[in-house]
């Protein structure tokens, strides 16, 4: 029986769908970390010891309009409460700290914004003392509310909470109203005409798409406005109210090229068009891939979801769902334990802010950590003064099948024929409790004896596809599949091959 896994219903685990078709992600590299904040460097850069114990709670990218260059900013709680702000260039160079309010905050950490526009930014957050303000490639200070040109309309108080950018306004929310910013270039100058207020909390707010109306995700319902009602200095548009999504946390609701998502109980919804999906399809026992989904909560809304350029990333119980709109495929992106991650000090891949470099490559931002994705292998720390050349771990990825079947035909699993292109690596198969390996062989007279092009002691291998048969007895009644791979960039054969034979019917005494 020929099953097909690159299809919507196979929960994919570090495996991608390319150009090229299936293939095992690229490496996990960790370019910057927690540890490297407020270290101490030799002149080569090297660090020479760790910075304060700390974690980053939220970070972004923005690209200066007036010089092109691209600048990271980033926030982390340090273990004493208090959160600092960090600026580093577009290679990850380190260009000032500064340390948010008095006090330190104690607690959970509410979830973060930000908006950009006219150079500049605006970031707030109920957890800080106050919005922050500034020009791109600046530190961030104080957001100080500034007076409206109009006399009649005096300006309102600037409350940390939600921020967004929309058309040529920025968009401040607290509790159940937004504001929008005066015409012009000050994003804070609030005033009352300006101002809506909703029936409930105001969670998550962002503009659907180049020239798309404002979305507003409420605690009672989700409602949109167009941006011809920004109009002068009163707001004199028409609210729609999208039935079908209400929120329940912030971070809850991202938008996509035009797309809108919103994290349900069970998965996701389409905000306004109510398609729900779930994130998970699997429900057997996994062996090399890792359970995935909300866990002990069983509710997808403790999550958080980034929107990207390519989809979505929603993150929950240290791992991350991508969701590419093009395709719909759904992957689960997690370090590959198996091979050490942890044991090298890598951390849990939980997205707290998605960065980008100069040509527009995304850059996940974990609570330890902010990791980029290329190559065959990844590597879990920065390099230090004593060890300039980090470890680099394997990678693997698997895909999880439900195979149809009737349960009372108790059906015995002969054999799994699998196919990949990466020579020398390794192949898997797991059904119930039969878990086999086989070594995929480099094609017939590939071999390039004696070349150093790579090492002095190994060889070049041509890559095309081969496929291992893997042969078992296991008797199942439904012989779901885990398939998995190993080195990233590994291209997998889109079709794997199970042979079953039945043994009558399955008669369960009383």
């Amino acid at each position: 029986m020929e099953i097909q896994i690159n299809t919507n219903a196979s929960e994919f685990h570090n495996v991608v769908d390319t150009i090229r078709g299936l293939e095992v992600r690229p490496g996990l590299c960790t370019i910057l970390q927690t540890a490297d904040l407020f270290g101490i460097y030799n002149a080569a850069h090297e660090r020479t010891s760790v910075g304060t114990t700390t974690s980053f709670v939220f970070g972004f990218s923005v690209e200066s309009a007036n010089s092109g260059q691209v600048f990271h900013y980033l926030f982390d709680r340090a273990n004493n409460g208090f959160v600092y702000q960090h600026i580093y260039d577009e290679q990850m160079y380190w260009m000032a700290s500064d340390q948010l309010g008095t006090a330190p905050i104690l607690g959970n950490i509410e979830p973060f914004a930000v908006a950009v526009n006219y150079n500049q930014i605006i970031v707030s957050s109920a957890s800080i003392p106050f919005p922050l303000w500034g020009f791109i490639g600046g530190t961030l200070a104080k957001a100080e509310k500034q007076p409206s040109i109009n006399p009649d309309t005096p300006n309102l108080t600037l409350y940390p909470g939600r921020v967004a950018s929309f058309a040529d306004r920025f968009v401040w929310a607290y509790a159940n109203q937004i504001s929008f910013s005066d015409p012009g270039t000050e994003p804070r100058t609030i005033c009352g005409p300006n101002t809506i207020a909703f029936g409930g909390t105001v969670l998550d707010m962002f503009q659907a798409g180049e020239g798309g109306s404002l979305i507003v995700v409420c605690t009672d319902a989700t409602y949109t406005i167009p941006p011809d009602g920004l109009s002068g200095f009163q707001f004199q548009g028409v609210i729609g109210k999208m039935p079908g999504y209400q929120g329940a946390y912030s971070n809850n609701a991202a938008t996509a090229r035009g797309t809108s998502i919103g994290l349900i109980e069970d998965g996701i919804i389409t905000i306004g068009e109510f398609q729900k999906r779930p994130l998970t399809t699997y429900r057997n026992r996994h062996y090399q891939t890792e359970a995935v989904g909300p866990g002990s909560s069983g509710d997808y809304r403790t999550g958080t979801i980034f929107g990207t350029d390519d989809g979505f990333v929603v993150t929950i119980d240290k791992k991350s769902a991508f969701i590419d709109i093009d395709t719909g495929k759904i992957t689960w992106i997690y370090p590959s334990q198996n091979y050490g991650w942890d044991l090298v000090g890598g951390q849990p891949f939980t997205v707290v802010g998605i960065l980008k470099d100069k040509d527009g490559k995304n850059i996940f931002l974990t609570n330890s950590a902010a990791i980029s994705m290329f190559g065959t292998v990844e590597y879990a720390s920065t390099p230090t003064a004593a060890v300039p050349n980090p470890t680099g771990l394997k990678v693997g990825g698997g895909v999880c099948v439900n195979v149809p079947s009737d349960p009372q035909g108790s059906p015995v699993v002969r054999e799994i024929t699998t196919s990949a292109d990466r020579p020398g690596q390794a192949q898997y198969s797991y059904v119930r409790s039969s878990f086999q390996a086989a070594i995929t062989p480099p094609p017939q007279n590939a071999l390039v004896v004696n070349t150093s092009l790579w090492s002095a002691s190994s060889n070049l291998l041509e890559r095309e596809m081969r496929s291992r048969r893997m042969q078992r007895a296991v008797r199942v009644d439904s012989p779901d599949v885990e398939v998995y791979f190993d080195s990233g960039g590994t291209k997998i054969g889109p079709v794997i091959d199970l042979v079953t034979k039945g043994i009558g019917k399955n008669r369960p005494s009383n």
